[in-house]
């Protein structure tokens, strides 16, 4: 049994068409359709695939050059299809035309939503994103087939609760800062990282009419640290993160206590933690809002997507690697075994 990367199949569909969430209730389902599929149909074997300057050339004349180009890419999908149409069968799920439009009318809305487009404009940026990504018509409906069973499966499971939301409404809506960070391994490393920022500044007390200038000092010393030092992922942009909400539990509890406590312009001390050891800069403190029910809605509704994402990434890179594949076909093999290596 080979274990795929899943990186064609199941990163593409996530990262294109996973961001958008149906609107019709867990459980719900539509009519039967007599097919999923659009596209036209394939050529009939025999009759030539194309002609250059007046030479048919058949279909099985291009399939080794196609295999090596985009073949583990299809392998990909394929293994996914058959794994997901298993699924939903034994799970009893019903998912047809009006499941697949529905994937399909939820991504244009979130590409109307994040770019702030008319519908118009959304059906065009989609038809770029699909050619960009070499989505024809069968390959598209199949992604959109693929994503609502996805879907399918993942809801059952999906579950928030009033503490989550609670954090949620906080850290979206609660006070924030703008701030940079610094994580290291080691607090040898973390407190000389600290002492060249701390060289590097005036002694505290004497910020006087030029602060201002002696923040962006301290925010530019501190962000070429960052990328010289740091271990977290905004390490390439100097360790800023536009909103770090006291809330938000991807940092530290001990790092996110301390930040009401950290004077603006002025490194943290270095917090020793599970995680590691971070150094915090505040460059603005930003006020809380009251939110409104509706805002708190629109967060549960949001976060109950976000699980259904990472539900949905879970079940599909589960099945790909549950998937037993032996190619024959050398061409294929090459396309797989270098999609591996990679």
């Amino acid at each position: 049994m080979t274990k795929t990367p899943a990186r064609a199949a199941v990163l593409l569909l996530l990262g294109l068409l996973a961001a958008c969430h149906s609107d019709r209730p867990a459980g719900q389902s539509a009519a039967p359709a007599a097919g999923v599929l659009r596209a036209e149909p394939a050529q009939p074997r025999g009759k030539p695939a194309l002609i250059i300057q007046g030479t048919p050339v058949e279909l099985d004349q291009l399939t080794p050059q196609l295999a090596e180009a985009a073949g583990a890419v299809v392998l990909e999908e394929l293994i996914l299809d058959r794994a997901l149409s298993k699924a939903v069968a034994e799970e009893n799920l019903h998912v047809g035309t009006a499941e697949v439009e529905a994937e399909r009318q939820s991504l244009l809305r979130s590409l109307q939503a994040e770019a702030n487009l008319t519908a118009g404009q959304a059906e065009l940026s989609l038809e770029s994103l699909r050619r960009q990504r070499g989505l024809g018509p069968v390959r598209f409906e199949s992604l959109l087939l693929r994503n609502a069973r996805l879907r399918a499966l993942a809801r059952p499971g999906i579950d928030l609760t009033n503490e989550e939301i609670d954090r949620g409404v906080a850290i979206e809506f609660g006070p924030r800062y703008r701030a940079r960070v610094i994580l290291t391994d080691d607090a040898r490393k973390a407190a000389e990282a600290r002492g060249r920022i701390m060289n590097a500044l005036p002694p505290e007390g004497t910020a006087g009419p030029d602060s201002q200038v002696q923040l962006e000092i301290a925010s530019a010393v501190f962000a070429r640290v960052a990328v010289a030092t740091s271990l977290h992922i905004t390490a390439g942009g100097g360790g800023l993160v536009t909103e770090l909400s006291p809330s938000d539990a991807q940092f530290p509890a001990l790092v996110r206590d301390a930040l009401p406590t950290l004077v603006v312009g002025r490194p943290s001390a270095v917090y020793a933690t599970p995680e590691g050891y971070w150094i915090v800069l505040i460059e603005k403190a930003i006020e809380g809002a009251a939110p409104t029910d509706a805002d708190r809605d629109t967060t549960r509704r949001r976060l109950l997507a976000r699980k259904e994402r990472m539900e949905m990434d879970r079940i599909g890179r589960q099945l790909m690697n549950a998937a037993g594949l032996t190619v024959l076909d050398a061409s294929l093999r090459w396309s797989w075994d270098a999609r591996l290596r990679g």
